[in-house]
């Protein structure tokens, strides 16, 4: 963790090096995290993605890949002042091929190339990213692989608690055995946190002695973590929209204040982006003093203004989210023709690029669009595609809650088919235990 303003200036600074005095072993990372700021910061994706192939082939061409060492906290700066020898004998430094391929991958995977690719394309690498970095002993690489790797599977809209999710955090828990001390604290934490998550979408308790949210918000706070800070407050966030808790997502949007630079580059960031957009739009609809509105409003054209940056940019992973946000803007305004178009496009976006969960979201906000003009036909066909696309993502405790909100010609008992999972409640409990 370092201050987000001397990130930049390190890596300029190591960029202008290699310009001006050749290539060494640090140049790889000083070209990847140029374009990770390029992606993040300066929202230029194309050179961003050049950044990460030039790191790439400096790798290749120079055959680092055989010659360096694990970076560990010296990464950025130690290359730069120490011999390479002294470099390469200092203790906790070992050769290992496979150390910098799993840091390489979650640098590109996690931090640029989602900006330019369909999120589920980066879940391959990823899970070969922690293989990698379990097989060389370098826990922080391969945790950080991890959490990308959840990150990744749950906002692109992948089955809940899928077999290739369970498994892969199995075997990554596996590994570590008894040996509490090579537990990468993050990924411990990160790995909570998808399963609370999991847990309330499936509408399974949490134990007593289970950590939940606000537990494992206080250890981000005292280990100074400003990404898991930033992380926590973005699952609550989603989970809040999920269950229309509109009101309540507005002030905790509030009281997390501005959590960017935490999740400068990360797919994290888009999302939260995204949200703050959605939750602000809809804060203008019950926002009682005119001021109040007002800056609600003016947040919300803000963040969709950088939403559609992005989508200008070509950027995948967001264009149903922008019909979404356009959507619920030209409803609010009262342009029926304009928001019936763009909810229509942000389903059929979303269908065909997987994001399953914001296809259902994209329903169930038309639905509520239709309810307020009366078209009860529409409404309750796109309620009842919400049902659909919840329950097969696997969200039990959303598809309950609008069950229980249809109309009372429709049947609990009708609808039982679209409540899935109840009888692996027991195994989600267990995994999140171990």
């Amino acid at each position: 963790q370092v201050q987000p303003t001397m990130f930049p200036l390190l890596v300029f600074q190591m960029v202008r090096t290699t310009l001006k005095h050749g290539v060494n072993i640090s140049s790889s990372d000083a070209f990847i995290s140029y374009g990770i700021i390029l992606c993040g910061a300066f929202r230029e994706p194309k050179r961003g993605r050049e950044m990460a192939k030039a790191g790439e082939l400096l790798l290749e061409k120079y055959e680092f890949r055989k010659s360096r060492a694990t970076l560990g906290a010296d990464g950025l700066t130690y290359f730069w002042t120490a011999p390479l020898l002294d470099t390469l004998l200092r203790k906790g430094h070992h050769l290992c091929v496979e150390c910098v391929e799993s840091r390489f991958i979650y640098a590109v995977e996690g931090l640029i190339y989602h900006w330019s690719k369909p999120l589920r394309d980066t879940l391959g690498p990823l899970h070969e990213g922690n293989r990698l970095g379990m097989e060389c002993d370098d826990m922080e690489s391969a945790g950080l692989n991890l959490n990308f790797y959840l990150s990744h599977t749950y906002f692109s809209g992948c089955q809940l608690g899928g077999d290739a999710v369970t498994e892969f955090i199995d075997r990554h828990i596996e590994y570590h055995g008894d040996d509490s001390q090579r537990v990468h604290i993050s990924s411990e934490l990160d790995i909570e946190s998808y399963f609370l998550a999991l847990k309330k979408l499936r509408g399974v308790e949490i134990q007593v002695d289970e950590r939940d949210f606000d537990g494992i918000l206080a250890v981000a706070n005292e280990t100074g973590n400003q990404t898991l800070h930033a992380d926590i407050y973005l699952i609550q966030l989603d989970l809040k929209v999920f269950f229309g808790e509109w009101e309540e997502a507005a002030e905790m949007l509030n009281s997390a204040g501005n959590l960017h630079d935490a999740v400068l580059g990360m797919f994290a960031g888009v999302r939260w982006t995204i949200l703050e957009a959605l939750i602000s739009i809809k804060a203008t609809r019950f926002s009682k003093k005119i001021l109040t509105s007002l800056k609600w409003r003016r947040r919300a054209y803000k963040a969709v203004r950088t939403v559609r940056g992005w989508a200008r940019k070509k950027n995948p992973n967001v264009v149903h989210s922008l019909h979404l946000l356009e959507a619920e803007l030209a409803s609010v305004q009262g342009r029926r023709r304009k928001a019936e178009s763009h909810y229509r496009d942000a389903i059929d976006t979303a269908w065909k690029n997987g994001f399953l969960q914001d296809q259902a979201l994209s329903n169930e906000l038309a639905s509520l669009h239709f309810e307020g003009i009366g078209d009860a036909a529409q409404k309750s066909a796109h309620w009842e595609s919400a049902i659909r696309c919840y329950s097969e993502w696997g969200a039990t405790a959303k598809v309950e809650q609008l069950v229980a909100k249809l109309d009372g010609s429709y049947q609990l008992e009708s609808w039982s088919q679209y409540i899935p999972y109840d009888s692996n409640d027991d195994e989600v409990h267990q995994r999140s235990q171990t």
